[in-house]
C-alpha cells in the first residue's frame, strides 16, 4: 500500500547537490583564471607608470635614482609601490631592456626572483 506522498529521494538530491557542486567549481576556477589575468595586466601597467616616473626624476635631477625613497623624498609617489601580490617592484637603472631608461620589476604571484611569472615594464 503506497502511503501517496511524492517527493525526491535521498539519491536524486545527492546528484542534484553533486552536479551543483561541479558548476560552482568550473564558475570558480573560471574566475581565479579572469582574476590572475587582470592582476597581471595591472602590474604591467603600474611597472609602465612607474618606469615613467623614474625617467621623468633622471630628467629632473641629471642622476638616477637610487631607491623609491628617492621619489618619495622629489613627492613623484607617496609610498613605496607594491604589486598586485603584495611585494615591492624593483628597478634597474640604466635598464638591461630599457638602457636609455629604467627596468621594473614585480615578482610576481610567487615573489621569487627570475621566475615565469615575473612581470616588467618591457612586456606588453
Amino acid at each position: 500500500m503506497k502511503s501517496g506522498l511524492k517527493g525526491f529521494s535521498l539519491i536524486e538530491i545527492m546528484i542534484v547537490m553533486m552536479l551543483i557542486g561541479i558548476i560552482v567549481a568550473g564558475i570558480a576556477v573560471a574566475t581565479f583564471g579572469q582574476l590572475k589575468k587582470g592582476q597581471v595586466k595591472a602590474a604591467q601597467a603600474e611597472a609602465n607608470a612607474l618606469a615613467q616616473k623614474l625617467i621623468m626624476y633622471k630628467a629632473e635631477r641629471r642622476k638616477e635614482p637610487s631607491s623609491w625613497e628617492s621619489l618619495i623624498s622629489n613627492g613623484d609617489i607617496e609610498k613605496e609601490p607594491v604589486d598586485p601580490w603584495g611585494n615591492e617592484y624593483t628597478f634597474v637603472c640604466p635598464g638591461v631592456h630599457h638602457p636609455k631608461g629604467c627596468d621594473v620589476r614585480s615578482y610576481g604571484l610567487d615573489g621569487l626572483a627570475d621566475t615565469e611569472d615575473d612581470v616588467g615594464n618591457w612586456e606588453q
